[in-house]
């Protein structure tokens, strides 16, 4: 509930609305109103600084915030307020109204999701800028050396196929990357929904492997009848082609990647179920627990070729297809992913 000795109650009700925390101090400098927002936004309840000096206001303040920014210079800027025992970030701006007896107003701002983002957006480019560092040095400084130095023929293809593989490497992560900043920048726009046959493009993906893999080790069963699904093709292509990747190259080359439709008996009337089973290494609790995570990789198997992006492409685009994601997964049991898609409804039929 607000707290207000100057302010008219209907100007009042209208500032408590307001979803930003505000503070008011008098030109006695004490605390003459906080709506309750300020509560909302800061977890201090307002009674703890209503009609206290604004030296005691901000004691309490600091009692559960940590400031980033200079303290002296905050009034007429803005500070970053974090809760010392919480995620939780507030913006907080001070205002010095003229022509007036409030000597100062507050606004406090709940920037939590926004700092969570921020810092997401840090770590990735940081990832990024780690991850393309690696083959650039690794190109250059074996282009440095075919430069600087003859070699007999042999080794300089030994060289030129390590140059290769990297920058094939450096492809690879930069489209990876593209996918990942297209999807979150353009929310959705560039996918084209259609209704789609999942056998056809299953049918497209089990070739495709078959000319990759060994033609044994690619199993594809499935039903007679698969009801239609309201979908981005290609993307759902690529989604199924990365844990596709994951499959074949996580387990022994002499093993089976089985690709099943399912129609389970619960789910069947709105989705319908896309298996990838391998015979694989598996994954422990710790790795499905970060299977998601951008540019994560299970130390177990840092010496195979990959960017830690794949899964994460795969989330994006599952989720925007309002689908889920199963995996089960045990160490040197194999893993089991699973796409649930949602089914086509011809609402024109229906209505």
């Amino acid at each position: 509930m607000n707290k207000s000795k100057t302010i008219p109650t209907d100007i009042a009700e209208i500032i408590d609305a307001c979803p930003y925390g505000i503070i008011t101090v008098d030109s006695t400098s004490l605390v003459n109103y906080a709506n309750s927002a300020f509560t909302k936004v800061t977890g201090i309840e307002v009674d703890s600084i209503i009609n206290t000096p604004n030296h005691t206001m901000w004691q309490t303040l600091l009692k559960h915030y940590s400031v980033d920014g200079n303290m002296k210079t905050y009034i007429g800027g803005v500070l970053t307020l974090r809760a010392r025992d919480s995620a939780k970030v507030v913006r907080l701006s001070c205002q010095l109204p003229k022509q007036s007896n409030t000597k100062q107003i507050l606004y406090f701002q709940d920037i939590t999701a926004e700092s969570e983002v921020d810092n997401m957006k840090s770590e990735f480019l940081y990832s990024a800028t780690h991850e393309l560092r690696n083959p650039i040095a690794i190109i250059f400084g074996f282009s440095e050396l075919l430069l600087n130095t003859e070699f007999n023929r042999d080794a300089s293809i030994d060289i030129l196929e390590t140059i290769h593989e990297q920058a094939k490497e450096l492809n690879h992560l930069t489209n990876e990357l593209l996918d990942i900043a297209r999807i979150e920048s353009r929310k959705g726009k560039d996918f084209s929904l259609s209704e789609e046959a999942i056998e056809n493009i299953l049918l497209t993906v089990r070739k495709e492997w078959a000319g990759r893999v060994e033609e044994e080790r690619i199993i594809l069963t499935m039903p007679t009848q698969i009801p239609s699904v309201f979908i981005d093709k290609d993307k759902i292509k690529q989604a199924i082609s990365n844990i596709m990747s994951n499959a074949c190259k996580y387990s022994p080359e002499s093993s089976v990647v089985s690709i099943e439709v399912i129609l389970d008996k619960v789910t069947s009337d709105s989705m319908v179920g896309i298996t990838i089973r391998d015979e694989g290494f598996g994954m422990s609790t710790e790795d499905l627990d970060h299977i998601f995570e951008r540019f994560w990789r299970s130390d177990r198997f840092r010496n195979l070729p990959g960017t830690g992006l794949g899964m994460s492409i795969v989330k994006e685009i599952i989720e925007y297809h309002q689908g889920l994601i199963e995996i089960d997964s045990a160490v040197n049991q194999g893993t089991t992913v699973t796409l649930w898609l949602p089914v086509y409804i011809d609402l024109a039929s229906i209505m």
